[in-house]
């Protein structure tokens, strides 16, 4: 599964208001206002800030992709198939990003291909499951040199569910510096696509080691979760 996005290269200004929004969960929009008058920072402070905002966010990140691939199980063990298969004859997708970084994705995926949103995804799934569920995105605001977005798409009777992370782990991709891929399907390739199972990662020592790492800012970012619980819902995404 391919991943799309507009990746434009992050002037000193930019980056450093990245850094203030992850460290001050400003919203994007308050950060651009007070941007013109942000002090320099060592770069040194910058790196390490960065890093320990995403080491933080890639255990979020592993926690919410077996949130999401536990939903998506489920449906199926309940209706008999997966989100949207047997709806096309071609893959479809859903970005799995809040309404404020879907506005950072610019490109559609390559025909033929079909895109539903994520209010239809959250909607059928708790048709299929038989009640609300919550809805977990990326911890991060505005992207880097990965998307800040996860991935779902059903191609024919498979279904795949992925996840993009600052750090590499046995189990994931590398796709470059400090951007890797982790996907989850009901099919297992074991090529340089590398896609896993669910009963086989999640079980892993690997996983549940990277996954119960202690989160060093665990209050700010459940509080970036509980901001978008049910964003899809309420903004008719």
């Amino acid at each position: 599964m391919q991943f799309f996005l507009s990746t434009k290269s992050l002037n000193n200004k930019a980056i450093l208001t990245s850094l203030l929004m992850a460290s001050h969960a400003l919203m994007p929009s308050q950060a651009t206002a007070t941007d013109n008058h942000l002090p320099l920072i060592p770069s040194h402070i910058l790196q390490s800030t960065e890093e320990d905002f995403q080491q933080d966010a890639d255990i979020i990140r592993l926690q919410h992709l077996k949130y999401w691939v536990t939903q998506i199980e489920d449906y199926q063990q309940k209706t008999g198939h997966y989100p949207f298969q047997g709806q096309a004859d071609v893959p479809i997708y859903v970005f799995v990003a809040t309404p404020q970084q879907q506005k950072y994705i610019t490109q559609a995926p390559p025909p033929p291909a079909k895109t539903y949103s994520m209010k239809n995804f959250v909607d059928t799934l708790e048709a299929g499951l038989g009640h609300q569920i919550d809805e977990f995105y990326d911890p991060q605001y505005a992207p880097d040199v990965k998307p800040n977005f996860y991935m779902y798409m059903v191609d024919g009777d498979n279904y795949y569910f992925a996840v993009h992370t600052h750090q590499q782990y046995p189990f994931s991709k590398i796709i470059g510096r400090n951007y890797n891929k982790i996907e989850v399907s009901n099919i297992y390739n074991n090529s340089a696509n590398l896609v896993l199972l669910s009963n086989q990662l999640f079980p892993s020592p690997s996983f549940n080691q990277a996954v119960t790492m202690p989160i060093k800012k665990e209050g700010f970012f459940r509080q970036r979760e509980n901001k978008t619980l049910h964003i899809s819902q309420e903004s008719n995404q």
